[in-house]
């Protein structure tokens, strides 16, 4: 029997199938069943056909999964938190006059917070891992001192994802400045 004829249907078995999970066994056993006739005197064979099946499946939804993942924005889907980190934001009022600034990537806000508390020795001395909050901190945070370790999520409390509009010109006025420095 010339078990090539099979080619199309196991490449049409192999297109609809979940290419992570599916076997030779599974392709073999489908085929059967559509034939309803016994392969296992033809198994070496048809395995074969499968094997060359599946590369050649593997390689288009590869292809396809490239051309469906180009980067249509400013942004690497494959790197979120790279996009996280540098993404600008809209600053609360708190943080903003803290800064001086309207729009700062997460980044930038923790750099500057970080300056700001080196410079002024604000870290515990006792426990390192808490920073004692001077007025200035007070007025953005509202506590006399924070943990180390709840540091982002404080912060993720005055950061605001700009609107369209917004999002366009802080993009625009980071692409002025050529630098990850915080925007006026």
């Amino acid at each position: 029997m010339d078990v090539s004829k099979f080619a199309p249907r196991i490449r049409e078995i192999l297109q609809t199938s979940d290419l992570a999970t599916i076997s030779a066994k599974k392709v073999r056993r489908q085929l059967e069943h559509e034939m309803n006739a016994s392969f296992d005197s033809y198994k070496g064979e048809i395995d074969e056909i499968i094997k060359q099946q599946l590369k050649k499946t593997q390689s288009e939804a590869e292809q396809q999964s490239a051309k469906d993942n180009v980067n249509c924005g400013i942004f690497s889907p494959q790197k979120p938190a790279v996009r996280l980190l540098s993404h600008p934001m809209k600053l609360s009022a708190e943080l903003g006059a803290f800064l001086g600034k309207k729009y700062c990537t997460r980044a930038d806000v923790i750099e500057n917070l970080w300056k700001y508390i080196i410079e002024h020795s604000l870290q515990d001395p006792e426990d390192q891992r808490y920073i004692l909050c001077d007025d200035k901190l007070k007025s953005v945070f509202q506590i006399d001192h924070i943990l180390l370790y709840g540091m982002n999520k404080l912060i993720s409390s005055h950061l605001i994802e700009p609107t369209p509009e917004e999002s366009v010109e802080a993009a625009a006025m980071l692409e002025l400045l050529n630098n990850k420095q915080c925007i006026l």
